[in-house]
């Protein structure tokens, strides 16, 4: 695991760039002292469970330290996002049930949930440019609200392993689009 991959990771959890530049200081210097008594695939292994580790630790220690205030601009964040991918989503939705029959549309369902998973990317990316105090946060809180709503609003025109496909992948999907923000926030743009 390079230390890229962690610079983009605290990057978007907001970590200050001091605090960055120390955390992966001391976990690569580990790592290399691990890779060369025990390997290179321990040592990824090792670093790659330290940087899941300490994601929630350094979430709650932003939502700590912003309080309140942090934590509504997280969910003030994904709402926003969630209601304009919402926007765009019916719309595309409502256009193809339009035009294509439902036996078409369950024939296509791998295609329309390609599709919904692209508009969980968009959203999580939206999310995370909206939720500066923390991108990663916003965009895993645009994917946990979406996939509360999928529970509640899935179409009775999908096939039935649909719903449980979209609950399942919607979360990393936004998940993957803030990362593309956490990329940016990292390169400094």
């Amino acid at each position: 695991m390079s230390a890229r991959i962690l610079e983009v990771a605290l990057a978007g959890l907001n970590v200050d760039r001091e605090l960055r530049e120390a955390i992966i200081g001391d976990l690569v210097e580990e790592r290399a002292q691990l890779a060369a008594t025990r390997g290179e695939r321990v040592a990824d292994r090792w670093m790659f469970g330290q940087v899941l580790r300490s994601m929630p630790t350094l979430a709650h220690a932003a939502l700590r330290a912003g309080g309140v205030r942090v934590a509504v601009r997280i969910l003030g964040a994904a709402v926003a996002a969630l209601l304009a991918i919402l926007a765009v989503a019916t719309a595309s939705a409502a256009l193809a049930f339009d035009t294509l029959s439902p036996g078409t549309m369950a024939r296509f369902a791998v295609a329309v949930l390609a599709v919904d998973l692209a508009y969980g990317v968009a959203g999580g990316y939206l999310a995370a440019r909206l939720g500066r105090v923390a991108p990663l946060a916003s965009a895993v809180a645009v994917g946990v609200l979406g996939v509360m709503l999928s529970m509640v609003a899935t179409a009775g025109a999908t096939p039935g392993w649909y719903p449980l496909a979209l609950q399942l992948l919607l979360v990393p999907a936004t998940s993957v689009g803030g990362w593309m923000r956490a990329r940016q926030l990292a390169a400094g743009r």
